[in-house]
């Protein structure tokens, strides 16, 4: 069964999506109710942090298989780790969120 992912950064540009999985997706807009982007800690790039009355725009990818979630963990690489939310179109999807062992200031 595909796995759905949510994206706000450079992967919603087409290109960077398909250089980095290898081939097109198509992007659908969609939001995640209870954050918003911002730079936290020693992350080089501003990553979804939980804010209860914030609304963060991005691009919803489907049909997401085994491979494609490979190549977009190693993408985000050791900065990010994925968790499940729900999205406000009510679809459960992956979102990489700040791994929190370089979120914290030491």
């Amino acid at each position: 069964m595909p796995d759905v992912v949510f994206v706000y950064g450079t992967l919603t540009h087409p290109d960077t999506r398909k250089k980095v999985v290898g081939r097109a997706l198509t992007g659908i807009q969609d939001s995640l109710a209870g954050y918003r982007l911002e730079y936290q800690g020693m992350l080089p790039y501003p990553a979804a942090t939980e804010a209860p009355d914030s609304l963060l725009a991005g691009i919803r990818l489907d049909h997401i298989t085994d491979d494609d979630l490979r190549r977009l963990d190693t993408y985000e690489g050791i900065y990010f780790v994925r968790i499940q939310v729900m999205l406000t179109s009510g679809i459960q999807a992956w979102l990489y969120v700040g791994n929190p062992r370089y979120t914290s200031l030491p």
